[in-house]
């Protein structure tokens, strides 16, 4: 990776970082939907259409609107972050779980629970660790021990989430409510999606 493309996605990360602080300020948690792409770049055509889709899926199964949030796409990928009041964190960090785990391309996203104390873990539900993209090992182990190519990994997680486009993204959606470019996060009743 070299380090223009590092300095990218680290400065991605960073401006997600901003606005989860941003939305934290008037919600108990922001769920993160992402994805796991292996490899660069992280954004890959589709993927804000992918992202914006299992958000509005995660809104759904939870049957809650989310109080406030903001969709983005940087060098860290695209990402939807949504903000709940009165939801328990571990309840939101169930359903992401459930959504991970419920196809194959499940594999390929990434919802993360923050709280003010942190992010939940899956080991928190005391759920096993997440399973690598090509083998059924814990992703973690496999990565340590570069046990698969990057290229392999990327070629797995791209045909997911070719899976995925033809499985999710069915209907437009125009987003959670946007957090203000001033840093504070826009409260009230859920946008008009």
């Amino acid at each position: 990776m070299k380090g223009s493309d590092l300095e990218r996605l680290l400065s991605g990360r960073e401006e997600r970082w901003d606005i989860q602080r941003c939305l934290l300020r008037e919600a108990e948690a922001v769920v993160q939907v992402g994805l796991n792409l292996p490899g660069l770049p992280k954004r890959v055509p589709g993927g804000s259409r992918l992202v914006e889709a299992v958000a509005a899926r995660f809104e759904e199964n939870l049957g809650i609107r989310a109080s406030a949030g903001k969709s983005l796409e940087n060098d860290a990928g695209p990402v939807a972050l949504l903000a709940f009041r009165s939801v328990q964190a571990r309840r939101l960090k169930e359903i992401a779980l459930s959504m991970e785990e419920a196809s194959a391309w499940g594999r390929i996203l990434d919802i993360d629970v923050v709280t003010e104390g942190g992010p939940l873990s899956r080991e928190s539900l005391k759920r096993g660790a997440r399973p690598c993209l090509l083998c059924d090992l814990p992703a973690k182990a496999c990565a340590r021990l570069s046990r698969h190519s990057l290229a392999d990994l990327r070629e797995k997680a791209l045909e997911l989430f070719d899976l995925a486009l033809k499985e999710v993204v069915t209907s437009p959606y125009d987003g959670p409510s946007p957090c203000c470019k001033d840093g504070s996060s826009t409260t009230g009743e859920p946008s008009g999606r």
